[in-house]
């Protein structure tokens, strides 16, 4: 799908990125106003010191949206109680009791990993999005602390295209970086030297 070398490369992955924005533009109008009337901390371009809310006219869109956000938390990915299981795709695996104990340990493994971590704080900004929105973004990434680290990406930061069965199938995410995470991150030998030497010089 993609070319070789380092600038074909990225001008076929911003190529994309600008597909995806086009496709989103289509319902950034609608999503603005949502959030506007309803809950204005999720919108679009949100400058620093804006004042927010003051196009809310009646709290009960706000009190529906939550009302629903925790009647989906509790009900679809209940914190106390195992909501998901795995199973093989061969059905003669799956008669073996051995096979059965392991896959159920393994969904319990995933459980607790997911219950000691951020997941369910992520989740709730998640079906916030996704009851305001209609979409959401949960992005997972591995944490020295949790082992996984989840966030709820807000839906001015990210845009998807869909393939041939309108399934989506690629995401684009765009998202700034102070110089110190993006050192973090990516080393600092992955940065430009004209960073690198604000990186340990600011002035």
């Amino acid at each position: 799908m993609f070319g070789t070398g380092i600038d074909t490369l990225a001008a076929q992955v911003l190529d994309l990125h600008a597909q995806a924005l086009r496709n989103r533009a289509t319902y950034e109008g609608g999503w603005r106003e949502l959030a506007e009337h309803i809950f204005p901390q999720h919108g679009f371009q949100i400058s620093p010191g804006q004042r927010l809310g003051n196009r809310i006219y009646d709290g009960t869109p706000i009190w529906a949206v939550q009302i629903l956000v925790i009647a989906l938390h509790s009900t679809a990915t209940p914190p106390s109680i195992l909501w998901f299981e795995i199973e093989a795709a061969n059905e003669k695996l799956m008669e073996r009791f051995d096979v059965r104990q392991w896959l159920y340990k393994a969904a319990r493994d995933m459980f607790k990993v997911m219950t000691s971590s951020n997941f369910h704080s992520a989740v709730h900004e998640c079906y916030l999005d996704l009851c305001l929105f209609g979409n959401n973004c949960l992005y997972a990434e591995p944490d020295d602390n949790m082992l996984v680290s989840y966030s709820a990406r807000p839906m001015s930061e990210v845009a998807w295209m869909h393939n041939s069965r309108n399934q989506p199938d690629i995401l684009c995410r765009e998202f700034k970086m102070s110089l110190r995470q993006m050192a973090e991150m990516f080393g600092e030998e992955g940065l430009s030297p004209k960073k690198r030497t604000l990186l340990t010089d600011p002035k």
